[in-house]
């Protein structure tokens, strides 16, 4: 079945629930103490919060360009044809604000963890590390098709939006030459510099370009006949 089209809007709350519900949860961030947002850290900003804050600031966007696909392909089978959706990188800056230094770096650590382990961000994958980490007892197959009922329903709601990414989300620590300077970062928003963790959600962005390809309902075949010498005859 052809998957829903997703709102840029929707896609931003998705994204947005779905990495908090990565730190909270695989992070074991305890939600009681550690406020987790997703806004511009100014200096202004950072004064004004009152509990230790984890800040994903989404800084920078732009096309994947080596995961470009510009190649018709065929939809479901059918006498349809689409492009396939172009790969566009969201760039976050994580930081960690209103601590002390030492549970700065802690917490830092603490959420590089399942950053790092986890670098799909699909239904099937996040419903398995649940699993393992909620009911570590219960095998794979006792839990195909019970899932839904052993897990909170809000959390049923975002492993089902999830669906509507494809090619799903995927997601890395940024290397050096894909962070850029992040001092530069600091200083034009106007704050103290923090360490900071460079963290790239790669989503689909489906352009909706379709053509319908002609049905082939018949084929034809010729025959020649070819003499004794292999050739074909006159």
């Amino acid at each position: 079945d052809a998957k829903k089209l997703v709102t840029p809007m929707e896609t931003n709350e998705i994204i947005y629930r779905t990495l908090e519900y990565l730190l909270y949860t695989f992070g074991s961030i305890p939600y009681t103490e550690v406020d987790i947002r997703f806004s511009a850290p100014t200096k202004d900003w950072v004064e004004s919060l009152t509990r230790p804050t984890i800040d994903l600031f989404l800084f920078d966007i732009r096309e994947n360009v080596e995961l470009r696909v510009t190649d018709w392909q065929s939809a479901n089978g059918k006498n349809l044809n689409r492009i396939p959706p172009r790969r566009f990188d969201l760039k976050f800056m994580i930081s960690v604000h209103k601590v002390e230094a030492e549970i700065e770096h802690f917490l830092l650590l603490q959420i590089l963890k399942p950053l790092v382990k986890y670098p799909q961000l699909s239904k099937d994958e996040l419903v398995e590390w649940w699993r393992k980490l909620k009911h570590p007892d219960k095998k794979q197959a006792e839990w195909t098709g019970k899932w839904r009922a052993l897990m909170p329903n809000d959390v049923v709601e975002l492993m089902d939006a999830l669906q509507s990414f494809d090619p799903p989300l995927a997601a890395r620590i940024a290397n050096q030459d894909e962070s850029g300077r992040l001092l530069d970062l600091w200083n034009a928003l106007g704050t103290t510099p923090h360490p900071a963790l460079c963290y790239i959600v790669t989503i689909p962005l489906d352009l909706e370009i379709e053509e319908t390809a002609p049905l082939v309902l018949s084929r034809l075949i010729h025959y020649r006949q070819m003499n004794s010498l292999g050739e074909v005859a006159a």
